[in-house]
């Protein structure tokens, strides 16, 4: 198990790169957001509260996936033939 660590101890060790492609993910994920609701009023106005929060993860994680590259780490890590 992880222990308790100090907050500024972790953003220390997770670094600027992460950080600003997590912040840079949260205002696309709200672009898409308001794209979507623009583009489908209707289709928004009707999605249930749980609906919308998993359509926003899904575009947050695209946005972190993509800043990252998470999807060619894990095709190099031999771990991911497990999957």
């Amino acid at each position: 198990m992880i222990g308790i660590r100090d907050k500024a101890t972790v953003l220390d060790e997770l670094g600027d790169k992460v950080l600003e492609a997590l912040a840079a993910s949260v205002t696309g994920a709200r672009r898409d957001f308001l794209r979507y609701q623009g583009t489908l009023p209707e289709f928004a106005a009707q999605a249930s509260s749980r609906g919308s929060a998993n359509w926003i993860h899904d575009r947050l994680w695209h946005h972190v996936r993509a800043l990252l590259d998470l999807e060619r780490l894990r095709s190099d890590d031999p771990r991911s033939q497990e999957l």
